[in-house]
């Protein structure tokens, strides 16, 4: 069961890995994000849901890294899922 933690999206500064053909590619995107926290198979979780315009690859994404409320999450991205409006929904199992 998801918990909302931002209801209403928030701007976040992500930092996000992912696989291309010459190695890990790292980026840092500002966007704007829903927040809700979730249990992934008994461990911690977040769901965000970007909003449109959606950063460059973002649904590719292994890992993110961003700040919310001066506390740093980590997490490895489970699913990846674009919505019907546009968004772009990351599930994230918490490190």
């Amino acid at each position: 069961m998801a918990a909302a933690i931002a209801p209403r999206p928030q701007p976040l500064q992500i930092d996000y890995t992912r696989d291309t053909l010459f190695g890990v590619s790292t980026q840092s995107v500002e966007c704007m994000v829903q927040l809700e926290a979730l249990n992934i198979a008994g461990k911690p979780g977040l769901q965000l849901q970007v909003t449109p315009p959606l950063p460059e690859r973002l649904e590719r994404a292994h890992t993110l890294v961003f700040t919310w409320r001066g506390h740093t999450c980590r997490g490895i991205v489970q699913s990846s899922r674009q919505c019907q409006d546009g968004s772009l929904q990351l599930r994230l199992e918490l490190q």
